[in-house]
């Protein structure tokens, strides 16, 4: 059993608790600082949306379509819906010769709270570019026009805009990607499950790309310096993937996944993380991410306690009084990093 990262108290006790397990390991794979068990396979879900987005930038790709950074910034991200990210990806398919209808992810309402009720207030119905994963499946239906693909049905896993991003998750995790364990995300594509220590070796091949090769390399820095310049594209307002971006640029970017989980670059440390909660509890995933960044000292004390809405979050009843609160266990006292 993992050791157990996060506490909720209500009042003077512990109401729950969130087991999991993370890893911040170099880019020669050396396991730098861990806890828990960091072999186990996990699905990363979104949070291997970087790796992804690498095939866009392939020369094929690139001699067809002038891939903006605005466009592989959203390609990388789970935006939350709002007109912004619904007006770009609008351009986006029609610069392509595509629709909204082209997009095969479900529809959805916006993960914006307040874009989710206008639509609501004016009868509209979900709609399939409001998903989270739109981005990404805008650059699937790109990378599919490039190479002549139908694209119909490319969110298959036999289809080849998937099996291009499972061979950059075989490249950057040095793992076979067609024996590993997968099933449906919940956008309707593939999800392979990697172990977190290998989740996060990828990310600091993404950091310090120069063990990569030289086309392999470029496509790194430019994902990262594309999410730096449109962190809003990346996430969304209030968005903690987002709030970071727009603190630190390239520094630190993360990105979450659903059920528990973040990966992240760290390009001055040449490090890369990931984690998992065992419960799949995203705000519990939110304070493992946020005692993380705290171990490595990645950020100040202000920096965190800006963001410690999300890092160390109130807990409030109905009347919004404060009845409790989730904070890092005492697990994270353990061990210290060589830096």
């Amino acid at each position: 059993m993992n050791p157990v990262l996060v506490n909720v108290w209500r009042g003077n006790a512990i109401e729950n608790y969130h087991c999991g397990a993370a890893a911040v390991v170099d880019v020669n794979g050396r396991v730098v600082w861990s806890i828990g068990d960091i072999q186990r396979p996990v699905f990363p879900r979104s949070a291997i949306k970087l790796l992804q987005a690498i095939p866009l930038l392939d020369d094929v790709v690139s001699r067809r379509f002038d891939i903006s950074r605005t466009e592989i910034a959203l390609a990388s991200s789970s935006h939350t819906g709002e007109a912004m990210h619904v007006e770009a990806l609008d351009a986006w398919l029609e610069k392509i010769g595509l629709t909204r209808d082209d997009l095969e992810c479900g529809e959805s309402y916006p993960d914006s709270d307040a874009e989710r009720l206008r639509m609501i207030r004016e009868g509209i119905e979900p709609q399939r570019v409001c998903h989270c994963c739109s981005g990404n499946h805008a650059g699937f239906l790109t990378a599919c026009l490039a190479h002549n693909d139908n694209t119909q049905n490319y969110r298959l896993y036999s289809h080849p805009a998937q099996r291009r991003w499972f061979d950059v998750v075989g490249e950057f995790t040095g793992l076979q990607s067609l024996q590993l364990p997968w099933g449906y995300d919940g956008c309707g594509i593939p999800t392979l499950a990697v172990p977190l220590q290998r989740l996060a070796w990828a990310y600091a091949r993404f950091a310090d790309p120069s063990v990569l090769s030289a086309e392999r390399a470029d496509q790194a820095r430019f994902i990262r310096q594309a999410i730096a310049e449109n962190p809003h594209m990346y996430g969304g307002t209030g968005e903690l993937s987002t709030l970071l971006v727009d603190m630190l640029g390239e520094r630190l970017i993360v990105k979450n996944g659903a059920q528990g989980v973040y990966s992240g670059v760290l390009p001055e440390l040449g490090f890369g993380l990931a984690l998992k909660v065992d419960s799949g509890d995203s705000d519990a995933a939110k304070v493992v991410l946020g005692a993380l960044l705290e171990k490595i000292a990645v950020l100040s004390v202000e920096q965190l306690n800006v963001l410690g809405d999300h890092f160390r979050p109130d807990i409030l009843n109905s009347r919004g009084e404060v009845v409790g609160r989730a904070e890092p266990s005492s697990a994270w006292d353990q061990g210290v990093l060589p830096l």
